[in-house]
């Protein structure tokens, strides 16, 4: 794309939350669901992604884990030359 796709936080739901370590524990696993859009929020996809949240992480405390392209919606016809 010629256009970079952007996610807002509104377009991104939380489908599980798990805890690692059982109760009191800070160690977590998250997946999100995410909407990139692009123009006036056309949204050109689905997408999911996994992140372990722990202060263990070398380098910070979150760390992606997995990414998965889940659809791609094709763009309006008066878009279509944002598409390389």
């Amino acid at each position: 794309m010629k256009e970079q796709p952007l996610v807002y936080p509104y377009f991104v739901d939380v489908t599980e939350v798990k805890r690692v370590n059982g109760f009191r524990g800070f160690h977590f696993i998250i997946t999100l669901e995410a909407n990139p859009t692009v123009g006036p929020h056309i949204s050109v996809g689905k997408d999911r992604l996994v992140f372990e949240v722990a202060p263990t992480i070398p380098g910070g405390m979150v760390k992606l884990v997995e990414y998965k392209h889940l659809k791609t919606y094709e763009l309006p016809p008066h878009w279509q030359n944002i598409v390389k």
